[in-house]
């Protein structure tokens, strides 16, 4: 993407890269371009190694709401059982960059990394005095990290205290390679030179206070490099490679997402040069993004670790993806069209659900809705209520999020109030509410200026 010197110098400040080597000092953006031959390993180490980093802090992890309790009570030798993978497979990586670099036969240091004595390669390199090569010394921070990990599994149940002491023992060890640091520095960077040019465009053209020109254009970076991450997943679930090890790139998914949010509620939200419609827009993007994060890491992805069934753990994993990738892209669409209204999911997205599509599928969605719970009222003696409750989890878990923003916690809490209700006396007042609500919010729906030409025709519920 192509900045402005000022508006680059701008953004560069106010990003802040939580990748630090032990010396804390910040990782710049402006990193020197690697070679074809070595890009493709060299992004995906660096993914891996980000992730690797993310996944050792506790409060990036799926758990439930209530969760400090439990994070105690955890076992954490399934995900330290993940963590040994991926320590394996960027050893693989960084072995096959050695071999392309040093011309070396470097790939039997993957292969060693399940035997106790020490790589037959790494020996032979300090043989050769070649020990102050920084890619030799990540390699050998990632044979000791994979030591470390196999022998607390043998002392397990591993409990939160360890997690966290081996966690940042092996981040610090890691990290104090230069090439580690060089790796995360890179796939940091080409993340985030996928930002569209036509947002670029748009908030150096549209955005005329400088202030909140690097606001916007903080927030579209973060978003893009989120979906790049979330590319990088795509990637594995079409390779149909083991899942288990996107958990530690959707905690650092998490974690940057996380960060864009507090960024948006201490910083964009009371930005001085920001118009009315500019601050519901960022108040919607933060709201949105909390309300998926909290639907990904306290639902889809619980316990996914633990998961001992292939397909199971691939519907996690595709369900956690596409309700992420849909937030953050649909968040990204909104924010540009706050300063060109032509511009549309389609134009910078290719699986982009449009506007269109989302709003039919939100108004049948929610007449079938309606009809169920106008059926719940008039028969709530005689009929159970499980149907209902049945379809309002799959409304909240699926079209519930092409509401406008303002709607949803109305409708959730209405929700809410019929999983509660203790008989038909309780029950009663509920529905009756809960139908004219939707009635409303369907006569709402209807009136988007996008459905002009697609008239209603009302779903039958079946039987």
């Amino acid at each position: 993407m192509l900045l402005h010197s000022n508006d680059r110098d701008a953004l560069a400040s106010a990003l802040t890269l939580n990748v630090e080597t032990p010396d804390s000092a910040s990782l710049n953006l402006a990193a020197p371009p690697q070679t074809d031959s070595e890009n493709r390993l060299g992004f995906e180490a660096g993914v891996w190694l980000l992730s690797l980093r993310s996944f050792f802090e506790p409060r990036n992890h799926p758990f439930p709401d209530s969760s400090p309790i439990e994070k105690l009570k955890h076992d954490w030798s399934d995900e330290l059982r993940v963590a040994c993978a991926v320590i394996r497979d960027i050893s693989s990586m960084t072995a096959r960059l050695s071999a392309e670099k040093n011309g070396q036969e470097s790939l039997l240091f993957a292969e060693s990394l399940a035997e106790d004595s020490e790589p037959t390669d790494v020996v032979g390199e300090k043989e050769n005095g070649e020990s102050n090569n920084s890619l030799f010394v990540l390699r050998e921070a990632l044979y000791s990290a994979n030591a470390l990990c196999k022998s607390l599994l043998e002392a397990r149940p591993v409990r939160l205290q360890s997690w966290e002491v081996v966690g940042r023992a092996i981040v610090h060890q890691l990290f104090a390679a230069k090439e580690a640091a060089a790796m995360a520095r890179e796939a940091i960077r080409s993340a985030d030179a996928t930002l569209q040019s036509a947002l670029t465009d748009l908030a150096r053209q549209r955005v005329h206070t400088a202030n909140l020109r690097v606001d916007v254009l903080h927030i579209f970076v973060s978003l893009a490099r989120m979906l790049e991450w979330l590319r990088f997943i795509q990637k594995l679930l079409d390779r149909d490679q083991p899942l288990k090890q996107t958990l530690l790139v959707f905690t650092l998914v998490h974690e940057e997402a996380r960060r864009l949010v507090a960024f948006i509620e201490t910083r964009a939200l009371h930005n001085e040069g920001a118009a009315e419609e500019a601050i519901e827009t960022f108040d919607a993007t933060g709201y949105a993004i909390k309300m998926e994060l909290r639907k990904v890491f306290a639902h889809e992805l619980l316990n996914l670790a633990l998961q001992r069934q292939a397909p199971q753990v691939k519907v996690k994993v595709e369900t956690a993806h596409g309700l992420l990738r849909n937030s953050f892209q649909q968040s990204t669409v909104a924010l540009s069209q706050l300063y060109d209204s032509t511009l549309d999911g389609a134009r910078l997205f290719g699986s982009y659900q449009t506007l269109l599509e989302q709003s039919l599928v939100l108004r049948s969605d929610l007449w079938k809705l309606l009809q169920m719970v106008l059926r719940a009222e008039r028969e709530r003696d005689v009929q159970p209520i499980t149907p209902l409750m049945q379809e309002l989890t799959t409304f909240s878990e699926g079209s519930l999020r092409f509401l406008m923003y303002k709607d949803w916690e109305s409708c959730e809490r209405f929700i809410e109030e019929v999983a509660a209700a203790r008989g038909a006396v309780e029950l009663a007042p509920v529905l009756h509410r809960f139908g004219t609500y939707l009635r409303t919010l369907h006569g709402q729906v209807s009136m988007r200026a996008v459905l002009a030409n697609h008239p209603f025709e009302p779903a039958q519920v079946e039987a």
